[in-house]
């Protein structure tokens, strides 16, 4: 979709992250997320349509469990959504394909990137840039 820009999160796109209250519950793990990107931990990319906040993928570059995310060469990507009414116009797809660059600029070598098995939508996603079942 063209007018929709990827990019970093700011500390001024957390309430946004809520997407009109349905995320509430996430607002502490937001600000700890946003806080761990400002440490070098995480990456935060949002798609933007002017100053709506209408996309969303999360970077982890570290991880207690190195299969997922171990610093250097495999990262792993979560918390992937895009608003039901912009789904089907390649904004996940934009927002898995900058996470990627951005993983490649860091010298990382793999993703990985869960989907729940409720949620073949997602599944459809991931396979369609490559991504297989493990």
């Amino acid at each position: 979709m063209s007018g929709v820009l990827v990019r970093d999160a700011t500390r001024a796109d957390l309430p946004e992250l809520e997407w009109g209250g349905g995320y509430t519950h996430f607002r502490r793990t937001y600000l700890r997320t946003y806080d761990e990107m400002r440490a070098g931990r995480r990456l935060m990319l949002v798609a933007a349509a002017g100053k709506e906040i209408v996309g969303q993928v999360f970077i982890q570059l570290h991880s207690n469990d190195p299969e997922f995310a171990d610093g250097r060469r495999r990262g792993y990507l979560y918390s992937l959504r895009v608003k039901h009414r912009f789904r089907g116009q390649g904004i996940g797809s934009r927002l898995i394909a900058a996470a990627e660059e951005r993983l490649r600029t860091l010298g990382f070598q793999r993703v990985i990137i869960a989907a729940a098995r409720s949620n073949p939508e997602a599944r459809r996603l991931y396979e369609s840039h490559g991504f297989r079942v493990f």
